[in-house]
């Protein structure tokens, strides 16, 4: 059948109907399946474009059939049911073709390491409990007939989260990928903090201070870049720089924040994790949300400098209709306080308010940073000027939503934001 794969094909005593559409990319599996045989030793059937966007489908022998199509119906001679091809480098356009099956309903973890899901799918690779799953790099895809995710659902692991589904995908509870933020810890698909006086992992990570600055650790970048760390005799530790793209062509978390000096400097925080949905039918956020805030530095264990926060991680919703009553937050975390009497920084908030920066009640100069929050790209730098400095803040992470016609609907809360409360990395469709 040259560059055309059966999507479907219903015999019935009285009617043939069949429609084809272009060989698609990527994906848990391929497009034809062996079901092409007896369609090639038929004649093929005529597809053609309806004024609303579906499909006509008329087939030899058979009535008329019109197809509903979530991205629309593309071409005149042979047309099909578009497609897109999903960001992030992770999914394919596979991945959203109908698994059979009812709604599934997830209320709690979500191991993207493992691939088990709490009281809903075992652990391993492939179709598990009507679930599929597999490893594509630094990202975990898990393939849904449709879902549902409420109550408070931690994702945990290594790699970044993403859910695809043909059907709708509802979310009416909250997922949390800011991770545990135990010691130098990154949400999953994020990179790590630093240890005492290290620089943090990976893209955007915040630098180390320096022990003759007796410096604060800088805070990890993302889509903006992070706060320098505080400083007395020194340059400060730079802050992670903003990187990669608005686009998300590649599906990864925040950076880490910087250690702040010497061996016993408060450890950076780790980068907000990663997460992307993406459905051929519908996102639905009723309540609650997504947070993939960085993680706050940590204080010193000593009379040293804070650790620097982590940068916000990075979400990315893809569907014919976006609708999104809940919050989406990527805020970076505060960097940690210097000195024995220090608090550690915030862990980035699921709203637009900056994540707290660390205090030192007995020295008051070495605050750590604010984080980076809605209208704020870059994290605030920590306090200079006294023995034991602050750690610089995490920068704002990437939020990217792709719809049919690049409008969405809904009155959540975004964060980064504009002034209306609207994020600006919305984009239409390339439909195929």
């Amino acid at each position: 059948m040259g560059r055309f794969a059966v999507v479907c094909c219903v015999l019935a005593a009285a009617m043939a109907a069949c429609f084809f559409e272009p060989a698609k990319p990527g994906g848990a599996s391929g497009h034809d399946a062996g079901l092409d045989a007896a369609a090639d030793a038929a004649p093929p059937c005529v597809t053609s474009c309806n004024s609303n966007g579906s499909l006509h489908v008329d087939c030899p022998g058979g009535s008329a059939t019109d197809v509903t199509c979530g991205w629309g119906c593309v071409g005149s001679d042979s047309a099909h049911c578009g497609y897109i091809l999903p960001a992030g480098g992770a999914a394919g356009s596979g991945d959203l073709d109908p698994l059979g099956g009812s709604v599934v309903v997830v209320t709690s973890s979500i191991d993207t390491d493992t691939g088990a899901i709490t009281g809903v799918r075992g652990s391993g690779t492939g179709v598990i409990d009507g679930i599929d799953f597999r490893i594509v790099g630094n990202a975990a895809v898990f393939r849904f007939p449709s879902v549902t995710l409420g109550g408070a659902i931690q994702v945990t692991g290594s790699h970044a989260l993403v859910i695809a589904a043909a059907g709708a995908i509802t979310v009416s509870g909250t997922l949390d990928l800011t991770g545990s933020c135990t010691d130098t810890a990154p949400g999953p698909g994020g990179f790590s903090g630093g240890g005492p006086g290290s620089d943090a992992a990976g893209s955007g990570g915040g630098a180390g201070g320096t022990a003759n600055a007796s410096a604060g650790g800088a805070g990890g970048g993302n889509g903006g870049a992070g706060g320098p760390g505080g400083s007395k005799n020194a340059a400060a530790a730079v802050g992670g720089s903003a990187w990669g793209d608005p686009q998300v062509f590649t599906l990864v978390g925040g950076g880490g924040g910087g250690g702040g000096a010497t061996s016993t400097g408060g450890v950076g925080g780790g980068g907000g994790g990663a997460i992307q949905l993406v459905s051929a039918t519908s996102i639905t956020i009723t309540g609650g949300g997504i947070n993939a805030g960085g993680c706050g530095g940590k204080k010193t264990t000593g009379n040293d400098p804070g650790g620097g926060g982590g940068a916000g991680g990075t979400i990315v919703l893809e569907a014919p209709v976006v609708t999104t009553d809940g919050y989406l937050a990527v805020n970076g975390g505060g960097g940690a306080a210097g000195d024995s009497a220090a608090t550690s920084g915030a862990n980035g908030r699921s709203d637009r308010t900056p994540a707290a920066g660390g205090t030192n009640s007995n020295v008051p100069g070495a605050y750590g940073g604010s984080g980076a929050a809605g209208g704020i790209s870059d994290g605030a730098s920590g306090g200079s000027g006294v023995t034991s400095n602050g750690g610089g803040a995490g920068a704002i992470g990437r939020i990217r939503i792709t719809t049919l016609n690049g409008t969405f609907g809904g009155s959540g809360s975004w964060s980064p934001a504009t002034s209306d409360g609207t994020t600006a990395h919305v984009y239409p469709a390339a439909v195929q």
